[in-house]
């Protein structure tokens, strides 16, 4: 339900704005995805598959006002693919002003912050999976999706702070429900003084709580560092609680590897998350390698390795595959 009332809400929101515009431009991305888990379910060839087709209208008045719309229609398949089978989602739906220097949004965009692509980014609070064992909002640690950003539903102003090392602040009331039962007040501050050189800093602080439950607050500290021409290195490291620094805390890094053109990007990711599936199992380490080709409107991408929420993996020799083929026109 909460989804439903915020995707209405951002919904209204983008279409007010939309509707004033003097120029719009519509484009949209489709997208099919097969993987194989570590586990195969009964021996199948492909667990989980989609097709996904998402329109996007954006707009923009004379006066800098801004809107975007942007929804998803996917269907699933497999034998472990989640239910329902098909479903219609609004990923984005905003509307932004410019005020003086700064820049004002409401409604629901995609927040990055990481430069890494398929692990951490555990900010932005927490929400229910059908088995309740709850998840990180947005795409979180372990998702081929990661590097487009998470979800997030709120309000947010962009300051600029130091333009000529393109430094800013982002400041975000982010409700995890739509009563503002569960409220999040998020900083975002980035920077990149020099064209190899990228540093994010970000935090979440739970103002309001659900119940009588204690808050929880979240930090990360991410990097992005340019060796040379497409041999880069990334790091990320977090505290998903600041009160259990040593059980709630992560690390993210990876290293793109150069290939002389055959591929865009060839990348190698890991993430150490200690007991992130209990203190029996060997889930504390997961690795993967990403590839990506883009030719013409067509993009390919491929991941491979051993991670328990995109894999379903429980060792390190459990590693599963996943195919995707997206196109934006």
């Amino acid at each position: 339900m909460r989804r439903i009332c915020d995707s209405i809400f951002a919904f209204i929101l983008a279409a007010a704005s939309v509707s004033m515009a003097d120029s719009t431009s519509l484009s949209a991305c489709a997208a099919v995805q097969a993987k194989r888990n570590s586990l195969p379910a009964n021996n199948a060839n492909i667990d989980e598959s989609f097709v996904r087709i998402e329109p996007i209208l954006k707009a923009e008045t004379a006066a800098g006002l801004n809107g975007c719309v942007r929804v998803r229609f996917e269907a699933l398949f497999g034998p472990k693919s989640p239910s329902p089978a098909t479903g219609i989602e609004i990923q984005e739906a905003y509307a932004g002003i410019p005020v003086s220097s700064m820049a004002l949004q409401a409604g629901r965009w995609y927040e990055r912050y990481s430069a890494a692509m398929f692990f951490g980014r555990y900010l932005f609070g927490v929400r229910p999976v059908a088995n309740g064992t709850g998840c990180i909002a947005g795409y979180g640690s372990g998702d081929m999706d990661g590097s487009v950003g998470s979800v997030v539903d709120g309000f947010r102003l962009t300051v600029p702070l130091v333009q000529h090392v393109n430094t800013d602040l982002k400041l975000s009331i982010l409700p995890s429900t739509f009563s503002f039962e569960d409220v999040y007040f998020c900083i975002l501050a980035s920077s990149q003084p020099f064209d190899f050189l990228a540093v994010h800093l970000g935090a979440n602080l739970q103002i309001v709580e659900p119940g009588d439950s204690d808050p929880v607050h979240r930090a990360a500290l991410s990097a992005y560092y340019r060796i040379i021409n497409d041999l880069n290195i990334v790091a990320e490291y977090g505290i998903t609680d600041l009160e259990r620094v040593g059980d709630e805390s992560w690390i993210a890094a990876g290293v793109d590897i150069p290939t002389a053109g055959v591929f865009d990007i060839l990348r190698g990711e890991l993430e150490f998350h200690p007991a992130r599936l209990g203190p029996d199992t060997y889930g504390d380490l997961a690795l993967v390698a990403l590839v990506r080709k883009k030719i013409s409107i067509l993009q390919f991408d491929g991941t491979v390795g051993t991670d328990p929420r995109f894999f379903g993996s429980r060792k390190l020799r459990h590693v599963g595959l996943a195919l995707r083929i997206s196109a934006e026109f």
